[in-house]
């Protein structure tokens, strides 16, 4: 219901955001702390590659955003590395969320990120998840101006790039 509700105020332009300077890498190694026993006890080790960026967001929806694609790695990939990078590009700071294997099938890739939409139906029982994970990472990130896409890990797999608005400048929070 929290998914649904999210989607639908972001859509509207009614999503409440507390956008503030964050230092996001110190936020995702916080996350990383909490999540990974977690994650090993299903096989999954996490990495972390991480730019010291800070960026103006709402550091709650930043975190929201990152466990909905963790979620999705848990559900869906081969056990083995999740890794998490942050990495400056120009005036873009882009979050990285990859996973190993199998990726996202091409004919559903262009529309992962629609509310309700699942990639194999047929295992709804089997992995969970309501089909809303990627449209509430979509609608977190036009909230915050930025973007979110998908594409092919370098090794295959799933490889999510949120984009945050990054100051030119480094300055201190």
């Amino acid at each position: 219901v929290e998914d649904l509700r999210t989607v639908t105020l972001a859509d509207s332009g009614h999503l409440d955001l507390r956008i503030v300077p964050i230092r996001l890498a110190q936020e995702l190694e916080e996350l990383a702390e909490l999540m990974a026993p977690n994650l090993a006890s299903d096989g999954f080790h996490l990495t972390l590659d991480l730019d010291d960026i800070v960026v103006e967001a709402d550091a709650t929806r930043v975190r929201q955003a990152v466990l909905a694609l963790m979620s999705n790695a848990r559900r869906h990939a081969t056990r083995g590395a999740i890794t998490i990078s942050l990495k400056r590009d120009g005036e873009t700071a882009v979050l990285a969320v990859a996973d190993q294997g199998p990726g996202i099938d091409a004919d559903f890739a262009g529309c992962v990120f629609d509310p309700f939409v699942r990639g194999d139906p047929g295992r709804a029982k089997e992995t969970g998840g309501n089909g809303l994970g990627l449209s509430v990472v979509r609608a977190i990130m036009e909230a915050h101006g930025g973007s979110i896409r998908y594409r092919t890990a370098p090794g295959g797999g799933a490889l999510f790039e949120m984009g945050f608005r990054a100051p030119p400048f480094p300055h201190t929070c």
